[in-house]
């Protein structure tokens, strides 16, 4: 499955709030600091997160951006459908819609249990559990070591 640029951005853009907001507010620039986004683009990301009520934007000298929720609040299936524009038809059979065609209604069919496979996880995993992970890849480099 491929995903877009925009999905990307705003998936590590999420996480990267989950993991360093504190309780406060994270600064664009911080953000796409970290994680390599070119902070134009981050800029437009930010938007449709605020509007879906995933981000709220702070102003001022100490302003910047936090999660809306708490991140085991927040669902990748949320943040695949807003940044994503939509919640499934991750592929689709094309052509006529001739039942009597075996080949139609298996390619649909299967389309269709890939969304649903799809739809399951991301409604299963949650952006803290992202969190969690990078937080445990983190501590498993941290403690490596070469002699």
């Amino acid at each position: 499955m491929q995903l877009s640029t925009t999905t990307d951005y705003g998936t590590r853009a999420l996480l990267d709030l989950a993991m360093n907001a504190s309780g406060g507010a994270v600064k664009l620039g911080d953000i796409a600091q970290r994680q390599g986004i070119p902070r134009p683009y981050l800029s437009q990301l930010m938007r449709p997160l605020v509007s879906a009520g995933l981000v709220r934007s702070v102003r001022g000298p100490v302003g910047g951006f936090s999660l809306a929720q708490p991140p085991a609040k927040i669902s990748m299936r949320e943040v695949y459908a807003t940044l994503e524009g939509n919640s499934g038809g991750h592929g689709r059979a094309h052509g006529a819609d001739n039942d009597a065609l075996a080949t139609v209604a298996v390619v649909r069919d299967f389309w269709r249990e890939l969304d649903d496979s799809v739809n399951r996880v991301l409604s299963a995993t949650t952006l803290e559990d992202l969190a969690d992970r990078c937080a445990r890849q983190t501590d498993g480099r941290a403690s490596m070591y070469h002699i």
